[in-house]
């Protein structure tokens, strides 16, 4: 008999024109969701539609926000201050709303490079705009540098031994981090580059999100396995669960 699988719905990016564009969203994501026992499903924006934000949190069980653009400074109080920053306002939109829908239902959520920064800045952290030095030239296979993973965490639990290196694909990073998170990794050079949620679900954590792409090297890295079906395996007890109480 077959399990049936959890509905994970992945945050996406459009290339041309905002009407009639192509979603983009990599085929790394759909595949590290798909192997790690869950449903990827790529979500479009909405505009402005409550009805569809609330029956995606109806119908999902999970989200994964994904990497991409800027955020638009204005959604942490600040204006541009760096000719890199460039942003979409429609997605920026959505996402936050999404997120904001999704974290307040109780159901995990994940965050991958920019989807770290959205998740933080919707629950009211900021970023740095602009740091040098985070945006690899070797191809995506390839770590970077390491991670400084702060004992006790979630994070933490994950290793299997004390080193974690990582690729490294941004430019912005999580500055003030917001109320309800805490930091569990940092770079060498002392940016935050991975939090959780302080609260913990009877599923396990409910928040969880790194500043590198886990995605691209799921079929080389353990690491990126393990931190993958993790999440992908809190998503399906807390539906298990979310089932039970109905």
């Amino acid at each position: 008999m077959l399990t049936k699988r959890p509905l994970i719905a992945i945050t996406t990016s459009y290339k041309g024109e905002r009407k009639g564009g192509s979603v983009i969203c990599g085929s790394f994501y759909l595949n590290a969701i798909w192997q790690s026992g869950g449903i990827p499903v790529a979500v479009q924006w909405t505009e402005g539609d409550d009805i569809r934000l609330d029956e995606y949190i109806n119908e999902f069980d999970g989200f994964l926000f994904s990497g991409g653009g800027d955020v638009n400074p204005v959604h942490f109080g600040q204006t541009v201050m760096h000719d890199t920053v460039k942003f979409c306002d429609e997605r920026d939109e959505f996402e936050l709303a999404l997120c904001r829908k999704a974290i307040e239902s109780g159901k995990p959520v994940f965050g991958i490079c920019r989807g770290e920064q959205l998740i933080n800045v919707a629950m009211g952290g900021t970023l740095h705009q602009h740091i040098e030095d985070h945006k690899q030239a070797d191809p995506s296979l390839t770590y970077a540098h390491k991670i400084k993973v702060t004992e006790g965490s979630h994070l933490a639990s994950l290793l299997v031994d004390d080193t974690l290196e990582v690729n490294t694909f941004h430019h912005q990073a999580v500055d003030a981090i917001a109320p309800g998170l805490v930091v569990s990794g940092y770079s060498e050079d002392g940016y935050i580059e991975a939090f959780q949620s302080l609260a913990v679900k009877p599923y396990g954590l409910q928040i969880e999100a790194v500043q590198w792409h886990p995605e691209r090297m799921f079929d080389k890295d353990d690491f990126s396995r393990r931190l993958i079906k993790d999440f992908v395996s809190r998503v399906a007890l807390s539906k298990a669960l979310r089932t039970e109480n109905r």
